[in-house]
């Protein structure tokens, strides 16, 4: 699961590339059952409270209950949100976000408001690229596995998977390569 480090009232996890065994899953349902009725409930009235009084967005929800079971539970998890912290692939919680783990870790393109994402080297046997993330502060990099293109940033999966990379380089390119397209039809 994901789990970003978070403030008093966050309380979320997010499923995105995780893998789950039956016991934890069957832990995790029961867990659901006794949620609303059980020793949880004043976290969620709270969490619910600080919502509406600051007038945020979000609230009580599905990555709410992964959270608090998360934090219960007796089957051992790991957090994808720190795999690089551990010498592993970056797996993202957001590219929208330039934190993953903790506040300001990654390069964002800022005017396009997604995580830099470049690509090192090709492997022409194989055909793979590899891509990595970029660390905000030491310009380190991290060989990414994943990539959570969340909400807006749907828009942005073509030219990535056209590119293999989120730069400004690549945005603008493949803008005029649409563009071209259309033209291009226009003209037909």
């Amino acid at each position: 699961l994901s789990t970003r480090t978070q403030e008093e009232y966050e309380l979320d996890t997010s499923t995105h590339c995780s893998f789950w065994t039956r016991g934890a899953l069957d832990d995790f349902v029961k867990f659901l059952d006794s949620l609303y009725d059980g020793d949880f409930t004043p976290h969620l009235y709270k969490k619910f409270d600080h919502h509406t009084q600051n007038n945020l967005s979000g609230g009580v929800c599905d990555m709410t209950a992964l959270f608090l079971w998360k934090k219960n539970t007796p089957f051992k998890i790991f957090n994808s949100a720190s795999a690089h912290l551990q010498g592993l692939p970056f797996i993202d919680h957001n590219v929208n976000l330039e934190r993953n783990y903790s506040e300001n870790e990654f390069k964002l393109c800022r005017k396009i408001g997604i995580k830099y994402i470049e690509h090192q080297s090709k492997n022409y046997q194989s055909g793979k690229v590899k891509k990595v993330a970029v660390r905000t502060k030491s310009g380190s990099v991290h060989p990414v596995l994943a990539l959570h293109f969340q909400g807006r940033a749907k828009k942005y999966l073509p030219m990535f998977c056209e590119t293999y990379q989120i730069n400004y380089l690549s945005y603008f390119t493949y803008q005029y390569y649409k563009y071209y397209l259309k033209l291009k039809a226009l003209l037909n």
